[in-house]
């Protein structure tokens, strides 16, 4: 249950991204933008085909905070910009180059203070996090020192309405279990605030066929995670904030579609009033669960056809869900799905159901694979989502981009007749990229068993 700054009413609940590392080319320095269709405008802000993208939206003045994580041929590097968000479109407002580089991967999502944007991430399978000043505009990396004496593998951020609180959770891969870290200065200073473990079963990560937990502050004083058993039940936990007391568990589902799939394990979702949605990408369908936090009423079942076709950039595809209700009718929200298509559908809280899912078939990132991250921005009534892109334009031109998309305007047509999408011929760069993952993720994992033996 990651979570963002979220600009209205509604709040993360569960959100994950792509965690995998490939090695990329680089690419020529020029940039894109333009109308591509009806109410779709697309703007390329970076040369770098990203492999993780995280962006936190500030309310107010339309800024977007962006981190790419992209390989420069020996390492991962984390490049960050602010962007402006328009009606029209996206540009670049300051670009602060790169941040950080080495061994980076699971990137987890923005949250805010009040004097900060904070960002974390795994270096070196330690805990580190990359801080913003929203007055100064500067921003500084900060490691979480307790972090040494263990290896993770995944972490996400949380923020409480107390000032200057904030909450890491990580995967603690040797102990199989989940650290939430806190910093009451704004990530100063740290220190373990909770070692949740499970009794007579582990949680598994990415590296051991399952998800990357999800974490959100549902309240002031608790914390909400949804994780994998070792036998592959999904659940979730509530935690005290202040004690690190077990509140309570609930089975979600059983996990034993995500076990032996194959496939890059993908949770996101949203909250609404008093419904926690939340997704899972199977790749060829979008499992959705719901759940009702006073009651603690659940719901799952296949919301869509993902039609994932032939990925002519990435092998794998992340998984965002966002939320919009501006002024429309209360309890029924559209609720946007981003893979290899993005789909919209509403989602109706009094009767849980939803209806009328459509497509847009102009989007530009269309089974392109890789990243997926996106918002819906109150200030600029559009939604915005990232992507990664071989051709930009006319300009045969590769990076990471930004695709605005004006809901009144842009074509969408029914999902069902999409089902199948037609299979793109894929290039040398997919062959490559995938042979280069296998090779990155086997070196990870000898280090990791290295490093837990020694």
């Amino acid at each position: 249950m990651q979570i963002k700054f979220w600009p209205v009413e509604t709040g993360r609940c569960v959100v994950s991204s792509c965690w995998a590392m490939v090695l990329m080319l680089g690419f020529v320095p020029a940039l894109h933008a333009g109308q591509v269709a009806p109410g779709v405008y697309l703007d390329q802000i970076s040369n770098n085909i990203a492999l993780e993208i995280k962006a936190g939206y500030q309310l107010g003045n339309n800024k977007i905070l962006y981190a790419g994580l992209y390989n420069n041929g020996s390492d991962n590097v984390i490049e960050l910009k602010t962007l402006d968000a328009t009606s029209t479109g996206v540009s670049v407002d300051q670009d602060h180059g790169n941040v950080d580089s080495g061994q980076i991967f699971g990137l987890g999502d923005w949250c805010f203070t009040n004097d900060y944007a904070i960002m974390p991430y795994i270096k070196d399978f330690n805990v580190y996090a990359l801080r913003y000043n929203l007055t100064s505009n500067i921003f500084d990396t900060i490691e979480v020192i307790p972090s040494q004496a263990d290896q993770y593998t995944s972490t996400d951020c949380m923020t409480f309405n107390t000032g200057a609180n904030l909450v890491f959770a990580a995967n603690n891969f040797d102990a199989k279990g989940i650290d939430y870290y806190r910093s009451d200065d704004d990530g100063n200073n740290w220190s373990l605030s909770i070692a949740y473990r499970l009794n007579g079963d582990n949680i598994i990560d990415a590296f051991a066929g399952g998800f990357r937990d999800t974490h959100a502050a549902v309240n002031d004083s608790s914390i909400g995670s949804i994780y994998q058993r070792g036998n592959g039940d999904v659940e979730t936990a509530l935690l005290n904030f202040a004690t690190g007391n077990l509140l309570g568990t609930r089975l979600i589902a059983n996990g034993s579609p995500f076990i032996g799939n194959g496939l890059l394990k993908e949770l996101d979702g949203v909250a609404m009033d008093n419904v926690c949605l939340g997704g899972a990408n199977l790749g060829a369908t979008l499992t959705g669960a719901f759940v009702t936090t006073d009651t603690g009423e659940t719901g799952l079942g296949s919301i869509f056809n993902n039609a994932p076709g032939a990925n002519p950039v990435f092998n794998f595809s992340g998984m965002d869900i966002s939320v919009r209700n501006w002024g429309g009718t209360p309890g029924l929200y559209d609720i946007y799905y981003l893979s290899n298509t993005l789909i919209t559908t509403q989602f109706n809280i009094n009767t849980r159901e939803f209806s009328n899912p459509m497509t847009f078939p102009d989007f530009p990132f269309n089974g392109n694979g890789g990243p997926a991250e996106a918002f819906a921005g109150t200030g600029t009534g559009r939604y915005h989502a990232f992507g990664v892109s071989l051709n930009f334009g006319t300009g045969g031109l590769s990076g990471t981009g930004v695709a605005t998309i004006d809901p009144a305007t842009a074509v969408s047509v029914p999902v069902q007749p999409l089902i199948g999408l037609p299979s793109v011929a894929v290039p040398a760069l997919n062959r490559l990229a995938t042979l280069l993952l296998l090779l990155t993720l086997a070196s990870i994992g000898a280090i990791m068993l290295a490093r837990r033996s020694g």
